[in-house]
């Protein structure tokens, strides 16, 4: 530009010198001054023109330093911006104000690139400017090198308000994923806390635990403590893992104060799982150190009663089943079992501590007695066997003074009455169908529990549900992952497919969460409990797809870069399915313990309770008042009456647990989306059932208390049948290879010989009544026509038999005249 002004400046000075040289040569010859005047007007008109044209260089000069200078300023901002953006955010510690001042400063950075909009606006209108009002004073190359410097400054600045504005949203992110750590730290620490103070009300001495029942619930308390550190693990694991990805992306602080956090919390959980699980491996020798003494114990106690009812047998001149001499050598080879006794006693002691000693030492005391005196009357049986006859009333006197059995004082009153047991058919038909109820909940909960295993965050609300029932829950099922249901989706289906098929689903089981009705009675609730039965059952299935996906990471990721990555990641959208079948599995459990409670609390419920009360009473006095003699039983009738208690025992344990597991879910309160109208409605109808309001807890309470009592009860009367069948030397049925479908046909079989017993009786009197009935008729006869006959022949049988003559006749007047008015 400057070149060419002063090119332009230097003609000028020569024109304008030649201008007055030509004026001064022509003189004043009209032609050339004619001449000279056009050139004059020529020349001026040049002159203006490059006059002109100076002032528009000049100003295209101006407008290209200024354009130069406003560049090098923006581009100098914009070159350190750039280079602040590159820098990472450097965190310096862990809390929520530094979030706020990195924040801020990012927010201070974002605001100042906005107003650098102005800057680039004058540089736009400068270049703006020259290419429309200067594009001929300019070189058109330095034209396009000015345009594109323009272009590129804005997208500079574009991009860097771009970043900036994502360095703000991923501060902001890691706010969040900082507050959620810390919670989440809080949440962890607090169990922690909550352990180690359970933990601190564990016993350090085992030397205070002198019962089996107490080393049991000291097992069964650090039991807890142990589970549920382990479940503290599992929350653990994903802060560590978050924490990594944090690492990886460079949000961490620079302190390392979220580092020291995330150690502090597995070192407490290391240190706290050090503390416990040796607590608990000692409780665990402890307790199989009680259980054999336990075993041991039971079992020369009841091989005892066994030999105190062969003696007593001996003793009152019964039926001599086994003899004396076999009975020393049953002493004799059995003797180990009280070294046992005292081993394992000792065993105990030693892992206890001495204090045990003063419980152990009595227990072991006793069963020695008893054994001497075993030996001490066996002894003076084969002393009086040996001796000669005595006379009758010595022999009663000695009868008189021996001991009696020490199963009698828990027997029930003597005489023979055959048992009438209850039949299967007399179980209350409500209750069995409330326990079909439940059964079908168990299972419906042991679903819920595998969908939740199977998943990395387990719901608590799960465990605690499957908890609830475990007592009535049949055999697990199981499934294998890689093998899909054909029904669902072909196996050779594509991946991206398998998703999409997967998503459509959770889809249309969102649709059906709020079509659940809350009901009213036991028939609404088999209906919803089947539905949710069927759901459930459909869940399985697209568990499996579900797993499958899971484990197929590396092949969905390769059909989609197949495919073009086309659409959204899949291992995004797989995470999202995930987690809505979380949703899904929570909005499942809750709806289960819901139905848990209506079963729990429906009208039906209560009844069937009150039938199964009234039944276990029955039962209860039938079974108390069987008694049997086995001095007068046949070994055969022994051996059904055992098979028949032993039937009614596993009967009663199998509903000692179902009605157990039924206790633990009535005890917890009533979960969220039940209605206040229906426990209203459960708490009116109680009083107008009944005039005791009893709780559902109570009742089962009860019927526990009775099943316990009952099964006393049993175990006394086979206790006694089990010493018969020894004598007798019938073998034992197994416990396995008897039903309940034993118990009606021997109590068929048990009525029929009770008949057949006292049908001798029976038939004398019976023809007695037949012989009597034909003189007892003929007597009530005559009896009957005396009554008939009148007293004496007086007028009145006259007029009686005319009236009775006349009654045929209609009566039109009055036979004994008018009345009186």
């Amino acid at each position: 530009m400057e070149p060419q002004v002063e090119r332009l400046g230097g003609l000028y000075n020569i024109l304008a010198s030649n201008g007055e040289v030509l004026h001064y040569t022509l003189g004043a010859d009209e032609l050339a001054q004619k001449d000279a005047e056009d050139g004059k007007v020529a020349w001026e008109s040049l002159k203006g023109k490059l006059n002109q044209r100076m002032k528009q260089l000049n100003e295209a000069k101006s407008l290209l330093e200024d354009l130069d200078a406003q560049d090098k300023q923006f581009s100098a901002w914009l070159e350190d911006a750039e280079y602040r953006i590159r820098v990472p955010v450097i965190y310096r510690t862990f809390q929520e104000e530094e979030i706020q001042r990195q924040l801020r400063d990012a927010d201070t950075s974002f605001r100042d690139a906005q107003d650098r909009s102005e800057p680039l606006e004058t540089i736009d209108q400068t270049t703006n400017s020259l290419l429309k009002y200067y594009h001929d004073c300019v070189p058109a190359t330095r034209l396009e090198q000015i345009r594109l410097r323009l272009v590129d400054l804005q997208k500079r600045w574009e991009f860097l308000c771009t970043e900036l504005a994502n360095r703000k949203r991923e501060i902001q992110n890691t706010g969040v994923s900082w507050k959620n750590l810390r919670e989440r730290l809080e949440e962890v620490n607090s169990k922690l806390d909550e352990t180690e103070k359970g933990f601190r009300t564990v016993r350090a001495d085992h030397d205070e635990l002198r019962d089996f029942k107490d080393v049991g619930q000291e097992r069964d308390r650090v039991e807890a403590l142990y589970q549920r550190l382990q479940e503290d693990h599992q929350h653990l694991q994903p802060l560590h893992d978050e924490y990594q990805r944090l690492v990886q992306l460079s949000r961490t602080d620079e302190e390392g104060q979220l580092r020291t956090a995330i150690y502090n919390a597995y070192r407490r959980w290391m240190e706290l799982q050090g503390l416990v699980l040796p607590s608990l491996q000692r409780l665990r020798e402890l307790w199989s150190s009680w259980e054999c003494y336990e075993n041991h114990r039971e079992q020369l106690m009841l091989w005892l009663a066994e030999m105190d009812m062969a003696l007593t047998q001996h003793e009152v001149r019964g039926p001599k089943i086994r003899p004396l001499n076999v009975l020393q050598d049953e002493l004799n080879d059995q003797r180990t079992k009280l070294q046992e006794l005292q081993d394992a006693a000792e065993h105990v002691c030693q892992h206890s501590g001495p204090s045990t000693r003063t419980v152990t030492a009595p227990q072991v005391q006793e069963m020695l007695q008893y054994w001497n005196e075993i030996q001490n009357r066996l002894d003076a049986l084969l002393k009086k066997e040996a001796e000669p006859e005595v006379s009758v009333s010595e022999q009663q006197q000695q009868t008189s003074a021996a001991p009696q059995p020490r199963l009698a004082s828990t027997s029930s009153p003597e005489g023979r009455i055959t048992p009438t047991l209850s039949e299967p058919e007399e179980v209350p038909q409500d209750f069995q169908r409330i326990l079909a109820t439940c059964v079908s909940s168990a299972d419906h909960a042991r679903r819920l529990r595998k969908f939740q295993d199977s998943s990395p965050d387990a719901d608590d609300e799960t465990d605690a549900l499957h908890r609830q029932w475990e007592s009535l829950q049949p055999e697990p099922e199981e499934y294998d992952v890689a093998t899909l249901d054909v029904d669902v989706i072909p196996s050779d289906t594509p991946y991206l497919s398998k998703l999409e098929r997967l998503e459509n689903w959770l889809q249309e089981a969102d649709s059906r969460t709020g079509e659940v009705q809350q009901p009213s009675n036991l028939e609404e609730l088999e209906m919803v409990l089947n539905s949710h039965g069927e759901f459930l059952r459909e869940c399985s299935r697209y568990r499996k797809l579900l797993d499958h996906l899971d484990a197929s990471h590396d092949e969905l990721v390769g059909e989609y870069d197949t495919s073009g990555r086309q659409g959204e990641d899949p291992l995004v959208r797989l995470q999202r399915t995930k987690d809505r079948w979380r949703l899904l599995c929570r909005w499942a459990c809750g709806l289960q313990g819901r139905l848990c409670w209506f079963l729990l609390h429906c009208k039906e419920f209560r009844l069937s309770l009150r039938g199964l009360l009234s039944w276990l009473e029955v039962l209860e006095s039938r079974v108390g008042s069987a008694v049997p003699q086995e001095e007068v039983e046949t070994p055969e009738r022994l051996s059904r009456r055992y098979r028949r208690f032993l039937a009614l025992n596993n009967e009663l344990r199998r509903c000692s647990q179902r009605v157990s597991a039924l206790k633990r879910v009535a005890l917890h309160p009533p979960p969220e989306g039940v209605s206040a109208d229906f426990q209203q409605e459960t708490s009116a109808e109680k009083p107008e059932e009944t005039g005791d309001v009893m709780q559902p807890q109570e009742t089962l309470q009860q019927a526990e208390d009775q099943l316990a009592s009952l099964r006393a009860i049993c175990e006394a009367q086979l206790a006694r049948l089990r010493a018969g069948l020894f004598a007798s030397g019938q073998p034992l049925p197994s416990p396995s290879d008897v039903s309940y479908l034993d118990l009606e046909s021997e109590t068929e079989k048990e009525d029929a010989e009770s008949e057949t017993d006292e049908g001798s009786w029976g038939s004398f009197w019976g023809r007695v009544a037949r012989a009597a009935l034909p003189i007892q008729l003929l007597l009530l006869v005559l009896l009957g026509a005396a009554s008939l006959l009148p007293l004496s022949e007086e007028d009145f049988s006259c007029v009686l038999t005319n009236n009775f003559a006349r009654s045929l006749d209609p009566m039109l007047r009055y036979p004994n005249g008018p009345p009186p008015i």
